[in-house]
């Protein structure tokens, strides 16, 4: 439910209204430690927005315009952001355990220590976010774009990781166990010490990866490319 503190000292102005949604633009909005739970906010323009500590669960930010907000310390449970621009966006420490982020354009985003167990990120493009110490247990994170984005110390273990892109990520230290990455573009990404217990690496593109002390027990390399890749034991393979 939204406080009337919202609509006190908030200037909404509606862009457009269909059977399908509404699209509007808000003003002056400051949304810190809100409650919002199941809120309808899709088409909005929030650019940023401060909703830092604020209760999102369940709410609707489909295709919303969500740059540069702060959703720093949010609960996003459940929440719908598919197709939303969250590029620049802060969500450090926020709960997006069941969020749908389906086509989401997260680029240059900061999700440090973010839990997105669960979560829904197919197609997404999170190029160059700051991903360190993040939770995707279990996530749908297939065609997903992670290219040099920061996932030291992540949690990927049991994802679907399946033709996602790493081109030059940082995945220094990251739990990869039980994933599925098969035809995944890992190319030049930083792999040392990360664990690959049991994952499928079959078709996966590691040229120029760096793997050293990984753990790859039971992974599986079917057809996997290792051209230029330094493998756990520090050798090159040629």
């Amino acid at each position: 439910m939204v406080t009337n503190a919202f609509w006190r000292y908030t200037t909404v102005h509606v862009l457009s209204v269909s059977s399908y949604e509404t699209s509007f633009l808000v003003i002056n909005l400051n949304l810190s430690n809100q409650r919002l739970r199941g809120a309808n906010m899709s088409c909005a323009q929030m650019s940023r927005t401060n909703l830092n500590g604020a209760d999102l669960r369940e709410a609707n930010f489909s295709k919303a315009n969500l740059s540069s907000a702060d959703l720093s310390n949010t609960n996003l449970i459940k929440a719908k952001l598919i197709k939303s621009n969250l590029s620049k966006a802060l969500l450090s420490r926020s709960n997006l355990s069941g969020a749908d982020l389906s086509y989401a354009i997260l680029k240059d985003a900061d999700l440090f220590q973010a839990i997105l167990i669960d979560a829904d990120l197919f197609c997404a493009d999170l190029r160059n976010t700051s991903l360190s110490g993040a939770n995707f247990y279990s996530a749908n994170l297939s065609d997903a774009d992670f290219s040099g984005a920061d996932l030291t110390f992540a949690n990927l273990s049991d994802s679907d990781l399946t033709y996602a892109k790493f081109i030059a990520a940082n995945l220094s230290a990251a739990d990869l166990a039980d994933s599925n990455l098969s035809d995944a573009d890992l190319s030049g990404a930083n792999l040392c010490n990360a664990n690959l217990t049991r994952s499928n690496l079959s078709y996966t593109n590691l040229s120029g990866a760096n793997l050293t002390g990984a753990l790859i027990k039971k992974a599986k390399f079917d057809r996997a490319q290792l051209a230029g890749a330094t493998m756990p034991d520090g050798s090159v393979h040629h």
